[in-house]
């Protein structure tokens, strides 16, 4: 091969157009009860500007949240589904918070999701009940929450955490039903590598170093942080 045809072909491999590119990892930010899509815009654009392509959906019902868990993991996989066609991306991690950690797991153990997520991401998830849900007993995802319902009963039967994907759950101790481990996974509190934050339950999406742990999960590292301000 001639200098000049191997010095064509190397211009040519730093001239490949970004779809010929390797294609940026597809994540999905669910949330939690009765939040709206757009309180993760901040996180989305952390994870944006880190080179993951990322979307962001609510929970289902009349209310985010207020349908029964079930419906809001047969969601999820619709959205996943969607994703995967648009893109022909193998796999969308996902990271759900609250509520939306437990429909991001019903969705993989029990709605079709093995095999097409490599990283669930629990964010602050009541994963063995909620006593706040009795609060709103009047919608069903409120109270597939409540201890010993038979959402819960069901979930939590076998093996919490199945498969070879990358299980997390990061939490804030200043939060109360978030706080039992998640059975399998990696569990991590922000307090753990930030003694003495206060991070309030509705604030995780908010906060910096739940921001770097979510960061360390989806690339399946060691969960640090740095502790931003």
């Amino acid at each position: 091969m001639s200098r000049r045809l191997l010095c064509l072909l190397v211009l040519g491999l730093f001239a490949l157009p970004a779809s010929a590119q390797a294609a940026p990892r597809q994540v999905l930010l669910v949330g939690g009860t009765f939040a709206y899509a757009d309180y993760m815009d901040g996180v989305k654009a952390y994870l944006e500007d880190r080179g993951f392509a990322v979307s962001t959906m609510q929970l289902s019902g009349v209310l985010p949240g207020a349908a029964a868990i079930p419906t809001s993991a047969r969601a999820i996989g619709a959205r996943v589904d969607a994703i995967r066609t648009a893109t022909g991306a193998a796999t969308v991690d996902l990271a759900g918070h609250s509520q939306g950690a437990l429909a991001v797991r019903d969705y993989i153990k029990d709605r079709g999701g093995m095999g097409k997520v490599d990283v669930a991401i629990s964010v602050g998830g009541p994963q063995y009940g909620d006593a706040t849900a009795y609060a709103c007993l009047i919608f069903a995802g409120c109270w597939d929450m409540t201890y010993g319902s038979s959402f819960l009963t069901a979930l939590n039967d076998g093996d919490d955490t199945p498969g070879d994907l990358g299980w997390y759950h990061l939490y804030s101790t200043s939060a109360v039903y978030e706080k039992r481990p998640l059975e399998g996974a990696v569990n991590v509190a922000i307090q753990d590598l930030c003694p003495g934050r206060n991070v309030q339950h509705v604030d995780e999406w908010k906060d910096g170093a739940m921001r770097e742990m979510v960061l360390a999960a989806l690339e399946r590292r060691e969960i640090t942080s740095s502790c931003p301000v």
